[in-house]
């Protein structure tokens, strides 16, 4: 499934780096009335920060861009990510005149999520002036398609990507949170990345719903099937019920949910992610890796917050040994030696 590329080549992850501040509360706030926050703890985020941590403890080189301020946010948030090995932050622009992205994220009694997002120096990312070549595979989210700026540095960094030889995979992942003013970008962007070998496109039954103008009413099946009119490999999440994998020319996949106690789903979705980039890695067929993605997926919603408190090999290893049968037998055994292997951290620290 994976080409000579990505095996030694580093991925390039294209995106948003946020602090996020996680309250945990047992109430939604009412109007004019107070609720008690009973847990409260600080995390690294971002969608694309989240997919890029995931993919780096999963042993697999990382190469991220993203825009920081020039504030003590920015110091902090280099610093925890400085911590994971295999994460290249080179390309972490400091902005000096808009701040850091923070989040403030309000999480439920049944771990359902609250936003509010202040973007900062999100909004303003810049190409990166270089970058390794070649690059395996260009990680990116429909987050970019919100604002001209942003929009303009992801065609930039596609066009450069996809004029490498062999042409290299592309991971694109369309959020609910990105606007319906937005949608036309990424049509354009679906466009110009028939080209990657793979596009592998993944997304929500809300975010596939807005992308191919479908009803409320429009089946699991019927998305799958729009999608798959964009590319080659297209996953259709779906929460709790699991989630569905198209391939040209095969027949539907179902990767049905994994038990899990969820405390928060903050990040499921970009571990999910990590999860096909790390079995496409690992030169897997697709509906192997998309039962990583679907476990990884599934772990992030144990944990409060997401950035380096989201799943890696050991998590991934103690759940398997916790559920012998979670999964077919040939994955399971798949997925165990992968994760064993990749337990102990590499020694290399991460260039800052």
């Amino acid at each position: 499934m994976a080409d000579s590329l990505a095996g030694r080549s580093p991925g390039l992850h294209l995106g948003h780096l946020n602090q996020d501040q996680v309250l945990h509360v047992r109430r939604w706030p009412a109007p004019d009335h107070e609720v008690r926050v009973h847990a409260y703890r600080l995390a690294v985020g971002g969608s694309a920060a989240n997919t890029a941590i995931v993919v780096a403890r999963g042993h697999a080189p990382v190469v991220f861009v993203a825009r920081v301020g020039a504030d003590p946010i920015a110091a902090w948030l280099r610093a925890q990510l400085a911590s994971l090995p295999g994460l290249d932050l080179r390309g972490l622009q400091t902005d000096p005149q808009h701040p850091t992205g923070v989040v403030t994220v309000l999480v439920g009694p049944q771990g359902e999520r609250g936003l509010l997002t202040a973007r900062g120096a999100n909004d303003h990312l810049q190409p990166p002036a270089a970058w390794p070549h070649p690059v395996a595979y260009l990680a990116l989210t429909s987050y970019l398609a919100d604002t001209p700026t942003t929009a303009q540095t992801a065609r930039a960094v596609m066009a450069r990507v996809l004029a490498q030889r062999p042409r290299p995979a592309v991971f694109l992942d369309l959020n609910a949170s990105t606007p319906p003013e937005a949608y036309p970008e990424v049509r354009a962007w679906l466009t110009r990345l028939r080209a990657a070998r793979p596009l592998v496109l993944t997304a929500n039954a809300a975010a596939a719903r807005r992308l191919l103008a479908a009803p409320a009413t429009a089946s699991p099946t019927a998305l799958l099937r729009g999608l798959q009119a964009h590319a080659a490999v297209v996953v259709l999440k779906m929460g709790a019920q699991g989630a569905w994998l198209g391939r040209q020319g095969h027949t539907p996949y179902r990767l049905p949910p994994l038990p899990v106690t969820v405390r928060d789903t903050t990040g499921a979705g970009d571990a999910f992610t990590a999860g096909l980039i790390l079995g496409w890695r690992a030169g897997w067929d697709w509906p192997t890796a998309g039962h990583l993605a679907a476990l990884l997926g599934a772990l992030a919603t144990t944990v409060s917050g997401a950035g380096l408190a989201l799943p890696g090999p050991a998590q991934v290893a103690a759940y398997l040994q916790a559920h012998p049968t979670a999964l077919p037998r040939p994955v399971q055994r798949t997925l165990h030696a992968w994760a064993a292997a990749r337990i102990s951290p590499p020694a290399a620290p991460s260039p800052v």
